[in-house]
């Protein structure tokens, strides 16, 4: 088959991509093809426990994160991640979530492609920009959480990290390789490193002191959770437990029902940390799931006006 001259690719892949910026969708499957996505730099941008990230180019113009599993894990392994991840996120349409553009095939490794966020993660957004509105971040954030929840999604790794903040300045939930539909799942699904990922600064107790694989699975309260202890990250710009290093010690407060000590610091209350919005936090991230706030009743509180 004859090569397309380069004048007709050019302009074809300028037709793909106006579609693209028209619709925000893309007809990827299978894959995405060689000529559509360019993978750049030599050295991966992110790393996390399994998945690095790397920057590309899309249909020649648009700037993307490219997110593949890292060289030592195995290619069914990594494949598995990879599938499972891209099964819960194409479906995703939300102004908070993250956009999924497709998925590409190159040297045996499978990306999970999405829109590159130049301002990065939330926390590095807010130590940038110090007046940004962090009451409306807040609600934001529990927006794409909402939209989640109603579609029977559990993100299963809500962080300050796993929250990418748009160019025009709004909080968009992404990583979604601990995520799952919060249906009747098979246990045998998932991998050992599946049940065992996240971070028991963010995780609830009932995951850190799970025994069966059925008391390990991620929850909409396990969401809440860590919805909680988001809230502090925004206006502390710390992590969770910020001054204990060792996450064993970590867990062993968690399990025990301790909280981060909260902040007595002026500045920290003056960026919106007040009483109020301290106690959402607490109740999002109350000890038994039953206790904590759902997603709908956050934003209720989050919603009204705080009292003069």
């Amino acid at each position: 088959m004859r090569a397309s001259p380069p004048a007709a690719r050019s302009e074809y892949m300028a037709l793909l991509f106006e579609l693209y910026n028209r619709f925000g969708l893309y007809p990827w499957e299978p894959a995405l093809l060689d000529s559509e996505v360019v993978k750049t730099g030599t050295e991966s941008f992110a790393e996390g426990g399994f998945g690095a990230c790397w920057r590309g180019v899309f249909l020649g113009k648009l700037q993307v994160a490219m997110k593949c599993s890292l060289a030592f894990v195995p290619n069914e392994d990594a494949k598995r991640r990879a599938l499972r991840e891209m099964e819960v996120w194409q479906d995703l349409r939300h102004p908070n979530v993250l956009p999924f553009i497709g998925l590409y095939l190159h040297e045996s490794k499978i990306y999970l492609l999405s829109p590159w966020m130049k301002e990065g993660d939330l926390i590095s957004f807010l130590k940038r920009n110090t007046h940004a509105d962090r009451a409306h971040m807040v609600l934001q954030i529990a927006y794409g959480l909402l939209y989640l929840h109603t579609r029977g999604v559990v993100h299963g790794d809500l962080k300050g990290a796993n929250i990418l903040v748009s160019d025009t300045g709004e909080p968009r939930l992404a990583d979604f390789g601990l995520s799952h539909k919060d249906i009747q799942e098979s246990a045998v699904e998932h991998s050992l490193a599946w049940y065992n990922g996240g971070n028991p600064r963010w995780q609830s107790p009932e995951l850190l002191t799970a025994r069966t694989p059925e008391e390990a699975v991620r929850t909409t309260a396990s969401d809440m959770f860590a919805f909680g202890r988001v809230i502090i990250e925004v206006y502390t710009e710390e992590v969770p437990f910020a001054g204990v290093f060792l996450y064993s010690a970590v867990m062993q407060m968690v399990m025990a029902g301790e909280s981060p000590a909260r902040p007595t610091d002026t500045s920290i209350i003056e960026r919106g940390l007040d009483d109020r919005m301290w106690k959402i936090a607490k109740d999002c991230s109350r000890h038994e799931p039953h206790a904590r706030l759902d997603i709908r009743a956050a934003i209720s509180r989050l919603s009204d006006p705080p009292s003069s």
